[in-house]
């Protein structure tokens, strides 16, 4: 459908990204107890947090551009964030202090980016805002009980951008000062 390939799409760059921003800022969630996997196989014997990929869709700056096969200029990644504990207080830490740290972002800065992403612009980071999905109807059709969670949107620029150049054109170093 588009002419980017599925590995430029980066999705396992953004969920790493977001993993190593959650362990790196906060000493209650440790980087070995970041689960990826569905909410489904998390249990109360895997304490932790679970990063959960659910959705992906292209964005394009126009209804033209929609209606083409063209690629997107970004794509918009949208996780469920959970927190699985041995207790309810526990789980609610955890998911507090994912919050607080993610909160801090409206854009993720280049240096905590994954390398694949380094070079693309501005990674907008959109958390717990209300256009994002139903989360009751997320949590059944996981066939998962409904529990406290974090929605959150990384939108991925599809292309890279291009340092400006700082060569002059032939004619400009032709032309009299």
């Amino acid at each position: 459908m588009f002419s980017t390939a599925p590995s430029d799409l980066m999705i396992a760059a953004v969920t790493q990204t977001l993993a190593e921003l959650l362990s790196a800022g906060s000493s209650s969630i440790d980087p070995e107890h970041i689960h990826i996997g569905s909410p489904r196989s998390q249990s109360k014997q895997n304490a932790g947090l679970n990063l959960y990929c659910y959705d992906l869709r292209a964005r394009s700056a126009t209804l033209a551009d929609r209606a083409t096969e063209a690629v997107p200029e970004s794509f918009a990644i949208s996780f469920l964030i959970s927190a699985w504990g041995f207790t309810a207080l526990g789980e609610q830490q955890i998911l507090s202090d994912a919050l607080l740290l993610l909160w801090k972002y409206r854009v993720l800065p280049d240096g905590v980016l994954a390398p694949t992403l380094r070079g693309r612009g501005q990674l907008r980071l959109h958390v717990a805002t209300e256009e994002q999905v139903d989360l009751p109807g997320l949590w059944l059709a996981l066939g998962v009980p409904l529990r406290p969670s974090l929605s959150v949107k990384v939108i991925v620029p599809t292309h890279r951008q291009t340092a400006p150049s700082l060569k002059r054109s032939p004619s400009a170093a032709l032309a009299p000062p």
